[in-house]
């Protein structure tokens, strides 16, 4: 008799209350939900900006979160285990929907690779919101893979593996968002000093 190897969660008790989530405990729901909203929010609103449904492809990410509780596996954070869930539902929905609607701002607190110094408020929103509106005008799969990337601190393995396709492919997207971005930016004095920092490593 063969002896087979059992994977062992690494992360028991928030295995714990995604198995009560998936029986329909509502206060187990109620806590992934409190966990993972602002992550998903955050990763929805970087993809759609503010267009007028965004707040509903939060919501619906999250349905889906809760639908798919039971197949979390322990193996790795649940954080990753739901933005992968979260970027796939909002990539189906914002590519049925881009065609009707262009998004034109951000409505978040998170910046990609913009200055961590405390500084005026109100430029570091201007500064938000035109790097979201040069981040529209890439193409989706680019836009994703920037926004894992840049945002969520992925490698580009792990996007590779979130978007299914293969790295060489993401490693592209990634390189070549990336290039447009910083010229586009270039372009423009308030990106000048962000585009000028960016970092030439993928």
């Amino acid at each position: 008799m063969e002896f087979m190897e059992q994977t062992v969660p690494r992360h028991p008790e928030v295995l714990a209350l995604t198995e009560a989530v998936s029986l329909g405990d509502r206060k187990a729901a109620r806590q992934l939900v409190s966990r993972l909203y602002d992550r998903a929010r955050a990763t929805v609103f970087y993809l759609a900006g503010t267009h007028r449904d965004a707040d509903d492809l939060v919501q619906l990410a999250m349905m889906e979160v809760i639908r798919s509780a039971g197949s979390y596996r322990g193996e790795a954070s649940v954080e990753k285990w739901a933005d992968r869930i979260v970027v796939r539902t909002a990539m189906r929905h914002i590519k049925q929907r881009r065609r009707r609607d262009h998004v034109v701002e951000l409505d978040s607190e998170r910046t990609f690779g913009a200055p961590a110094e405390q500084g005026d408020v109100v430029a570091r929103r201007q500064l938000r919101q035109r790097i979201t509106a040069l981040l529209d005008r890439l193409p989706l799969r680019q836009k994703v893979v920037v926004t894992l990337h840049w945002m969520s601190g992925y490698r580009v393995a792990e996007i590779a593996e979130m978007v299914d396709a293969p790295v060489n492919t993401v490693r592209d997207r990634l390189q070549t968002a990336k290039r447009r971005l910083k010229k586009m930016a270039l372009g423009d004095p308030m990106l000048r000093q962000w585009a000028e920092r960016m970092h030439d490593e993928i």
